[in-house]
């Protein structure tokens, strides 16, 4: 499967990966490979502070693609 998303990454295609939870203990996660394809996940751990989500916008003139991590308590 990687090395399809290699070859859409060198076609153009930006490439992302997203996770879901990665557990208690990364709140984030985000990795570049050297092909360019973006790895990225949260972890939740339930009343605990410092809790992220991935949080995605759009510039659709653009044609550009966003991503932070955001505290839930600034959702």
């Amino acid at each position: 499967m990687y090395p399809k998303l290699v070859e859409l990454e060198q076609r153009g295609v930006e490439v992302l990966c997203i996770g879901g939870d990665i557990g208690f203990q990364a709140k984030e996660f985000e990795h570049v490979t050297d092909e360019g394809i973006h790895f990225l996940a949260s972890g939740i751990h339930a009343g605990e502070s410092g809790n992220k989500a991935l949080v995605f916008s759009h510039d659709l003139e653009g044609h550009n693609l966003y991503w932070d991590f955001v505290k839930l308590e600034e959702l």
